[in-house]
């Protein structure tokens, strides 16, 4: 539970006032969620909550970061005097550090927080307006940075939209919840000693994905694919300068080519659209 609910702290302010946010391959990288369709759609229509960038995927035993981002809070409607909202994530894949890079129409020192433990695996926090007064939030205006050390596998940031709220005042110090569209996060975490050691021998990109696809071209060979788990999902002869090898699900694939020169190449790939 946080420190102090939402309400607990309207009324404990009030009393003192009289007036009242494709996915990249490379470990380390992230996708740019402010480049993709999904985002530059959000900036019309309802007030939204947004996890961004939207996918990250790094090696276990590093550090990440997302931002909470705000869209559509800048309205005579849809102004803000009050928020919480929750996080909810896998602590055994993910564990929270700390939140930081606050905005500075909402400063740190507004804020409470309850901390993730290992028997409640989310993020949650709650603020509101010093004066009860509504505030217009810029588009795009990053409230705060979270920060997260990668254990293993695969876990979204899953807002808890039901327990989640977002407060507007009217005239009248009506309090009116919003209602609000939450765009979720995702990490991926690469178990550590799998590297990217393409181009071993030679800088070209001699395999890459589209939709559902492995293409592999300009070189010849055996090709190996396999999952996370170390399970074959392909083996092939390789005898055209273009060679498409169809998979049945998303995730990352580790490739390994056995050139006809006697070459290996190994590629980490990222398949996420069927």
């Amino acid at each position: 539970m946080l420190v102090l609910s939402l309400l607990t702290i309207i009324v404990s302010v009030a009393s003192n006032h009289t007036r009242y946010n494709p996915m990249k391959s490379k470990p380390g990288e992230v996708y740019d969620g402010s480049n993709s369709s999904k985002f530059k759609e959000s900036l019309s229509g309802a007030p939204k909550v947004m996890i961004l960038p939207e996918y990250v995927e790094d090696y276990s035993g590093n550090s990440v970061t997302v931002d909470v981002v705000l869209i559509n809070f800048n309205s005579d409607t849809t102004s803000i005097v009050a928020i919480e909202f929750y996080i909810d994530f896998d602590n055994a894949v993910a564990s929270f550090t700390g939140a930081d890079n606050f905005s500075a129409l909402m400063p740190a020192n507004q804020w409470f927080f309850s901390n993730p433990s290992p028997d409640l695996n989310r993020f949650a926090c709650n603020w509101a307006e010093p004066a009860l007064m509504n505030l217009s939030i810029p588009d795009s205006t990053v409230i705060m940075t979270l920060h997260f050390d990668l254990i293993s596998n695969d876990t979204p940031l899953h807002f808890d939209q039901p327990a989640s709220l977002f407060v507007h005042i009217d005239q009248s110090f009506n309090l009116i919840e919003l209602d609000v569209e939450y765009f979720d996060g995702y990490f991926h975490v690469i178990p550590t000693g799998i590297s990217d050691s393409a181009n071993i021998n030679n800088d070209f990109n001699w395999v890459y994905a589209a939709g559902n696809e492995l293409i592999i071209q300009h070189v010849t060979g055996f090709v190996s694919v396999f999952n996370l788990s170390g399970q074959l999902v392909s083996a092939q002869q390789v005898s055209s300068n273009q060679h498409q090898i169809a998979l049945m699900k998303t995730g990352l694939y580790i490739v390994i080519m056995m050139t006809d020169d006697e070459r290996q190449l190994t590629r980490k790939i990222l398949v996420n659209h069927l």
